[in-house]
């Protein structure tokens, strides 16, 4: 089975959507940076879905969407960008994001539906 990489600084948000996945047993991998996404994704090609925060450090989203467009193969691993806004979600997806989930009280559902779609 393909691995799920979810890439956020903020450890809450991470922990959850893994322990939400996980419980799933959907096999789950984090990443804290896009750097350490970068390292993740060079250690583990079975990833098949990355689901990534926007704002982090060192490494953004964008960036890491750029990164993953153009260093590997497939280029088309499907990459979902957690965000706040919808017209955020919208110039993600400009710049190379398969899609967007806006931060709610139903974002959970939303990850999963976007896993069954990806992973299945």
């Amino acid at each position: 089975m393909k691995k799920i990489l979810i890439v956020d600084d903020s450890e809450m948000a991470r922990k959850s959507m893994c322990f939400s996945l996980s419980s799933k047993r959907y096999n789950v991998l984090e990443a804290v940076s896009g750097r350490d996404a970068v390292a993740k994704l060079k250690e583990n090609p079975d990833i098949g879905l990355v689901i990534t925060d926007l704002n982090m450090p060192e490494m953004n989203g964008l960036e890491l969407i750029a990164h993953i467009r153009s260093n590997h193969k497939p280029a088309d691993i499907p990459v979902y960008v957690i965000t706040t806004e919808n017209k955020t979600g919208d110039d993600v997806m400009k710049k190379g994001a398969t899609g967007y989930i806006v931060k709610s009280s139903k974002t959970s559902e939303e990850l999963h539906r976007i896993v069954e779609k990806h992973m299945v």
